[in-house]
């Protein structure tokens, strides 16, 4: 494990070193700086990688025998290299070669860090093309991405290995020369398995007669409640029979109507029945009566039952009002029974004493003084400063 993680890190300092090459091109202030601590961080990749390398006589035997990926990171660092030394020398040795295709570019006004990165794209292209002729497949290449699952080998000493080969053996010898018995117990199923097969099989026939009972109970008590459920529809249905109560009158009505109507066609297919012939006429008229008649009835039927709702609301709302009067009536009578034995007890209260004792305005208090003045069980004192007291009644015995 420890060698997988400083792989990934030199990995990422490979790819840092590269960033900061490319950052770069772009800055050219630190230019020198950023170029130089890439390339050392992709040297010190490289050689930690190169020291896990395969060896050969010769470095192209090295190469051959190595992964790709030691190839493809010399290949950056010595193209990295060349293309340092040329952008840090470029003023001094190719000056005048370079001269006007540097005005065209600033005619163009196409930075350096466009030029280096064409450049690269160019070299990327050579690349490819290198490994297209030599057969190398991209796969090997970045292969390297993925990381490699390491191999955990667990191998025995010959010692180790011997021990388990004589504990085999006697596993074998005890196998042959055993019983009966000895053969039950090594199987999988043990012997008292075996012994008690039927029991546990009559036991678990003892648990499914259990459940088997349970469920018929359920099924019993479900049976009774739905026959309890039935009868109670079949009483109820009774029950609405027997309270709508179809009137006659409005039958017997329809009938002689549906009489007239059949009359009318029997006469009409015989040819007796005509607008001038009498008869025609008094069915017609019959059959009008009938119908007026029979709106009539429906009409008085109408207002009887409005009357009666109306009979009936007014008698619940009459109800619920006798109610409410009672219990505040009593209410009423019970708060002004405490009221007197209080002013009997103490001899006065003033208004804001039984406003603040019973929870009731000023209003009403003065209002159940009054009702018990009215009956001559207290008094009244208004005194000329202050409040309204009411007294206890003084005895007409005392002189």
């Amino acid at each position: 494990m420890k060698n997988h993680h400083l792989g990934k890190f030199f990995e990422t300092l490979f790819w840092i070193g590269t960033f900061l090459i490319l950052v770069s091109f772009f800055y050219s202030r630190w230019f020198v700086i950023t170029v130089t601590v890439g390339i050392v961080l992709m040297i010190i990749a490289t050689v930690r990688e190169g020291l896990k390398l395969k060896r050969a006589r010769t470095f192209l035997g090295v190469i051959q025998k190595n992964e790709p990926k030691v190839i493809h990171r010399l290949v950056i660092i010595v193209s990295t290299i060349v293309a340092f030394v040329f952008l840090f020398f470029k003023r001094v040795l190719v000056y005048d070669l370079f001269k006007q295709f540097y005005e065209l570019t600033q005619e163009i006004r196409i930075t350096w860090g466009v030029f280096v990165l064409i450049g690269l794209i160019i070299g990327l292209l050579i690349l490819f093309i290198v490994m297209k002729i030599k057969g190398i497949e991209y796969k090997e290449i970045f292969r390297w991405m993925k990381p490699k699952p390491e191999k955990i080998k667990f191998e025995k000493k010959p010692e180790e290995k011997e021990e388990f080969k004589k504990v085999i053996e006697k596993k074998v010898i005890v196998q042959q020369k055993s019983g009966f018995l000895t053969k039950l117990f090594l199987e999988e199923e043990s012997f008292w398995k075996k012994i008690l097969r039927p029991l546990s099989k009559r036991l678990e026939k003892r648990k499914v007669k259990k459940i088997e009972q349970k469920k018929a109970g359920i099924e019993q008590l479900r049976q009774k409640k739905l026959e309890k459920i039935k009868e109670e529809v079949k009483k109820e249905k009774v029950l609405v029979k027997k309270e709508i109560k179809h009137p006659l009158f409005p039958r017997i009505l329809i009938a002689l109507f549906v009489f007239t109507i059949t009359v009318i066609i029997i006469l009409s297919k015989q040819g007796k029945f005509s607008i001038g012939n009498p008869l025609s006429a008094g069915i017609l008229g019959l059959i009008i009566g009938l119908f007026v008649f029979y709106i009539l009835a429906n009409i008085r039927r109408i207002r009887k039952k409005k009357k009666t709702i109306k009979a009936k609301k007014e008698e619940i709302v009459l109800k619920k009002i006798k109610k409410e009067i009672v219990a505040k009536a009593s209410k009423y009578e019970t708060d002004l029974d405490k009221l007197h034995k209080l002013i009997n007890e103490v001899g006065s209260l003033t208004i804001t004493e039984v406003v603040e004792g019973f929870g009731i305005t000023k209003e009403q208090a003065e209002e159940w003084g009054r009702i018990l003045e009215s009956h001559n069980l207290i008094e009244l004192n208004y005194p000329a400063i202050g409040e309204l007291q009411l007294c206890k009644k003084k005895s007409k015995n005392i002189k």
